[in-house]
């Protein structure tokens, strides 16, 4: 990787960190999530790269993580399952299903699917408007993306 592709790539996962972080904190919300899925080395399985905020937006890490998709193509079910596999100290996470997860799919200008964006409540205070409070956030989310799979290359 080049210098400016290494730089632009650090940028473009400091923006991610910071995106799911701003989500968790504006919504109110214990976790906030952007991923990609891409594919790997040993099909079928893929490569999920995920951005989770924790904590109302207070701490964010990236985990990278190979799976096979239940459904072939991943989903917010894979999203929660990756979930509670990458950060099992997060016991809020254990016994949570389908409906604490809110996402929608990012799309790139292309209308290729480049990942998720959500949010996890296990309070269940959010996940009626979550998809509305999510929207205005998704060309940016997505071109951010975009950005960050381009400069991983």
């Amino acid at each position: 990787m080049n210098v400016a592709r290494e730089q632009e790539h650090e940028s473009a996962t400091a923006n991610l960190r910071r995106l799911v972080s701003f989500l968790a904190s504006a919504l109110d919300v214990r976790y906030a999530f952007v991923s990609t899925p891409r594919p790997s080395l040993a099909a079928p399985q893929v490569r999920m790269s995920l951005w989770l905020a924790r904590d109302y937006g207070l701490r964010s890490q990236l985990a990278e993580v190979d799976f096979v998709p239940a459904s072939g193509v991943p989903s917010h079910l894979d999203v929660l399952s990756i979930l509670r596999g990458s950060w099992p100290d997060e016991v809020d996470l254990a016994g949570l299903d389908h409906s604490h997860v809110v996402s929608l799919l990012l799309l790139a200008r292309s209308g290729e699917v480049v990942g998720h964006m959500g949010i996890v409540d296990p309070e269940g205070r959010r996940v009626r408007s979550g998809a509305e409070l999510l929207r205005p956030l998704a060309k940016r989310a997505a071109a951010e993306l975009e950005r960050w799979v381009a400069n991983r290359r």
